[in-house]
Order: structure tokens, then C-alpha cells, then sequence
């Protein structure tokens, strides 16, 4: 038992030496500048412009009149609430004939 635990200790102690060894070398101080590619005519205050399409191939589909939601909408299921499944099972257990003698050997 002792050997185990001395080379588990053993293991995680190189492993964290290890990590600590690559994370000196590796990383530097330097400090990373990023910058964004942006578009300042874009946010330049102006008036309106045309419209303009950001899809390559979109057709617009105009449709007169209205149907109602009942006619184009799936039917829904109806679904029994839980709370009422739980009503009708004890009730069902409240008329089920019980036994009238119990035997005990």
C-alpha cells in the first residue's frame, strides 16, 4: 500500500513539474494587440441609402388576403395533464375491491 501511494505522489509530482517547466519557457510577457477589421464608412452618420441584399439569389414572395392559423397549423395532440392521470389513478385504486381476511402463517 505504501509503494502505491509513493508512486502515485511520484507521478503527480512529475506532472506538475512538468507543467510548471513548459509554462515559464513557453509563454512570453509580450503583450498581444488585436486588432479588428472594420468598416468606418459604416458607421459614419448619413441618410438613408437604397436597399441593398445581403443574399446572393433571395426573391421576395408578396401574398394577398389571409387564412386563419386553424386551417394552415397542425392539429395539436391532446395530451391528458399529468395531475389528471394522477386523479383517475387514485381513484381507480379507491374502488378496487380489497381483500377481506389476511393470512399471516
Amino acid at each position: 500500500m505504501k509503494t502505491l501511494a509513493f508512486v502515485l505522489c511520484l507521478f503527480a509530482s512529475t506532472s506538475l513539474l512538468a507543467q510548471a517547466s513548459v509554462g515559464t519557457g513557453a509563454l512570453s510577457a509580450d503583450p498581444v494587440v488585436i486588432q479588428f477589421n472594420g468598416h468606418p464608412t459604416r458607421a459614419l452618420q448619413q441618410g438613408m441609402a437604397d436597399h441593398q441584399d445581403i443574399l446572393e439569389s433571395s426573391t421576395m414572395t408578396v401574398e394577398r388576403g389571409s387564412r386563419p392559423l386553424w386551417e394552415v397549423a397542425p392539429r395539436p395532440v391532446a395530451a391528458v395533464p399529468l395531475g389528471d392521470v394522477a386523479r383517475m389513478l387514485r381513484k381507480e385504486k379507491a374502488t378496487i375491491r380489497k381483500a377481506t381476511i389476511v393470512w399471516e402463517n
